[in-house]
């Protein structure tokens, strides 16, 4: 594997794991709370959210595809 692709992976990891995993656990801790969130905060949070796991997804069926 040449650098520039280690670099890739390295970020599809940070973006489809890392963020979503501590975004979790901050809610599930009360530590972000989503009664106080604007709206336009609550959307974004959804639509990041979605299109994680829609990346994620296409992921592991080119993955599986492979």
């Amino acid at each position: 594997m040449n650098s520039k692709k280690i670099f890739y992976w390295f970020l599809a990891f940070i973006t489809l794991f890392v963020i979503p995993s501590a975004l979790m656990y901050l809610i599930l801790t009360e530590k972000v709370s989503l009664v106080d969130m604007p709206p336009v905060g609550l959307f974004a949070l959804k639509l990041y959210m979605a299109v994680d796991y829609v990346v994620l997804v296409l992921l592991v069926f080119a993955w599986i595809k492979r």
